[in-house]
């Protein structure tokens, strides 16, 4: 059996904006030891933890970060646009901003990090691995992609460290009986799925069960109701990535250890 783990889905999400060290602050606290995060290289290639390719939804700043300088982006603030459960603005003005991920991974040396390239440019994959490696983090730092391309790169570029299962290795798996797909050409340590995504549905144990076959892990995103965590569980997956550790940690470790299972 893979360990079970929880993954905080850009830190603490729900109650902090995403992807800010006070978001991973905040998740390290609820006890999970695996923050998931998304980054792009800006203009002067650096290395910056944010979700979307530009800064509107977050900080009101509608500049691409790949068009803009990390002096420029710093002064962006990263508290800006989120909005709590009663409507407020409770982080605006408070200094947030934007992080490096030299800035994450020096802050939380011991901790592990599932890092999304969200640029679809590949000359940039090296940029990220380059920081990676210089924090001697390889054996800590697990690098997907939604792009497969990009993880063709990752691969191609001799990272050291983890890598996802790439959409493409997915599609095989799913329509292609497995005695027909050698083990070594599904390369990535963890399928990371959604439940559904357009008509196509992952939450099953036939799936699980298929991918478990190659030797791989299966992580689900993005899980926010207790309910629909312990019935991934069930079906066997290995992971859960939540907006929301507080909530989703207590009863997933109480699952592992009801069911024998290490929590990660």
């Amino acid at each position: 059996d893979h360990p079970i783990r929880v993954y905080a889905h850009r830190g603490s999400s729900k109650t902090h904006p995403e992807n800010t060290m006070v978001a991973f602050e905040h998740a390290l606290e609820a006890g999970v030891t695996h923050l998931e995060m998304d980054v792009h290289v800006t203009r002067d290639h650096q290395v910056v933890v944010a979700h979307d390719a530009g800064g509107e939804r977050m900080t009101g700043e509608p500049a691409l970060l790949s068009e803009s300088t990390l002096t420029e982006i710093k002064k962006w603030d990263a508290g800006f646009g989120f909005q709590d459960a009663q409507g407020d603005f409770p982080f605006r003005g408070k200094g947030l901003r934007i992080p490096t991920l030299t800035e994450v991974l020096t802050a939380f040396p011991d901790v592990r990090l599932n890092i999304d390239i969200k640029h679809h440019n590949p000359d940039i994959v090296s940029t990220v691995i380059e920081v990676v490696r210089r924090h001697d983090a390889t054996h800590r730092v697990l690098l997907s992609s939604f792009n497969p391309r990009m993880v063709q790169v990752i691969r191609r570029l001799g990272y050291e460290g983890m890598t996802g299962v790439s959409r493409t290795e997915l599609t095989m798996i799913m329509l292609i009986p497995r005695w027909f797909i050698p083990r070594s050409s599904i390369h990535g340590l963890a399928l990371q799925i959604p439940r559904k995504w357009k008509r196509y549905y992952f939450d099953n144990r036939r799936l699980i069960e298929k991918v478990h076959y190659f030797g791989k892990r299966v992580d689900y995103w993005v899980i926010n109701e207790v309910e629909a965590a312990l019935e991934l569980l069930e079906m066997g997956a290995d992971g859960i990535m939540t907006d929301d550790p507080h909530l989703i940690l207590p009863p997933v470790r109480e699952f592992a250890q009801t069911h024998n299972r290490v929590l990660d």
